[in-house]
């Protein structure tokens, strides 16, 4: 995506922590699309621990914007065929 020029930076992020993690512990990110719009894409995401605890889950809210301008553009438009794919793997 940067090297076609753009950027995906985060627009929106919610967030509930649920247990701590704490400096040397394992943990493990699992994310997924849960939703995608021309402008914008909305990722899920869990933070696990190594003992398979669910210790912070949320969503980010990205949006593509041009590099050079910072504008937003419609993602389905000019990454049609990345566009396409969320549509098919996003969580239903």
């Amino acid at each position: 995506m940067e090297k076609s020029g753009y950027y995906a930076p985060v627009y929106h992020l919610e967030i509930t922590y649920k247990k701590a993690i704490r400096y040397g512990d394992h943990a493990t990110v699992k994310t997924w699309v849960e939703e995608s719009k021309r402008m914008k894409t909305i990722y899920g995401f869990q933070i696990i621990n190594g003992k398979n605890d669910v210790c912070a889950e949320g969503t980010t809210t990205h949006i593509v914007v041009d590099k050079n301008t910072f504008k937003p553009v419609q993602f389905g438009k000019i990454f049609p065929e990345w566009f396409q794919k969320y549509e098919e793997i996003k969580r239903k």
